[in-house]
């Protein structure tokens, strides 16, 4: 009798956590190939300027909504793939450096129309550098946008990893901008 109530309340736990689906969305982009090659000292800075921390938003045929957001800040987990990305490519990160690079995520954001016959995702990043030296500021504002299309409702899994592989590709193309090392060189 106690091994039958204990294996039942085992089982009512363990039914209960799974069928809680989560509001939020684990960004865990990859670090970026790196081509370029620097050298010098660099502080380099990330920030969340977006004015709304909701990054899904799922619309339904009759108008309900319902809205996810990230489990960990965005700027904590792309600041840690930025460090090592910039790492790789010969920088010494120094928070004290004269030559600076702060990364502000302006737009991260999902729109998901969902109907009867499925769903249609619509996503868009939008990251802006600004470098400075001693004598200058250069800013530079880089995007990517993509859809995704299918039958029946999204999985959020299947969002997560689009929105990471976009995640990452945006970074390798501001990892690797070539305005943006010979600036930083100088």
């Amino acid at each position: 009798m106690k091994k039958t109530l204990i294996m039942l309340s085992a089982i009512a736990m363990l039914g209960g956590c799974a069928g809680r689906p989560s509001n939020y969305l684990v960004l865990s982009p990859d670090t970026p190939a790196v081509s370029a090659s620097a050298h010098g000292s660099l502080a380099l800075r990330t920030d969340d300027a977006r004015n709304n921390q909701t990054a899904v938003l799922i619309t339904t045929n009759d108008d309900a909504k319902k809205t996810y957001t990230m489990g960990e800040p965005p700027a904590e987990v792309l600041g840690e793939v930025f460090r090592k990305a910039f790492s790789r490519a010969g920088y010494d990160l120094d928070p004290g450096a004269s030559n600076s690079l702060e990364i502000k995520i302006e737009r991260l954001q999902s729109n998901i129309k969902e109907s009867m016959l499925g769903y249609e995702a619509s996503n868009e990043i939008v990251i802006s550098t600004y470098a400075r030296n001693q004598q200058q500021i250069f800013t530079k504002r880089y995007n990517i946008r993509g859809t995704m299309k299918g039958p029946m409702s999204l999985d959020l899994a299947t969002l997560e990893l689009e929105l990471n592989k976009l995640l990452t590709k945006l970074a390798g193309d501001i990892v690797n901008d070539g305005e943006l090392h010979q600036f930083l060189s100088r």
